[in-house]
């Protein structure tokens, strides 16, 4: 089975598999991200570039042709809940119906809205 495969949609590129890096050609980058292919299975990947304060994240690219304009909050507010879990509280943002992240009294939605990753 392809190491790709494995791995889900998106993770926190600190806690990257060890030798991901060895499997990827980097193809193109722009706006602070970079596209590469696994050597292996041909996946694309698009990863941030390093910032110091901010977190990076590494996702599966479904249309390579379109890298640069692929909306990921979908994936990134799922490794937000992943990662953190959801509490039995209500999100403390007015009208919302979600549940809130353990840890914060809003909601993966709003968490991200306010630039946490992690």
């Amino acid at each position: 089975m392809p190491f790709c495969s494995e791995l889900p949609s998106i993770i926190y590129y600190d806690q990257r598999p060890a030798g991901f890096e060895q499997r990827l050609d980097e193809l193109e980058a722009a706006n602070f991200r970079r596209l590469f292919r696994c050597r292996y299975c041909a996946q694309h990947w698009r990863v941030d570039d390093w910032d110091k304060y901010q977190v990076q994240f590494a996702l599966k690219v479904p249309t390579p042709s379109r890298w640069q304009k692929y909306d990921s909050s979908h994936l990134q507010k799922e490794l937000l809940i992943r990662s953190r879990g959801i509490s039995a509280s209500p999100c403390a943002w007015a009208g919302c119906p979600n549940a809130a992240v353990i840890g914060f009294a809003i909601c993966a939605s709003h968490l991200l809205q306010a630039g946490v990753r992690r």
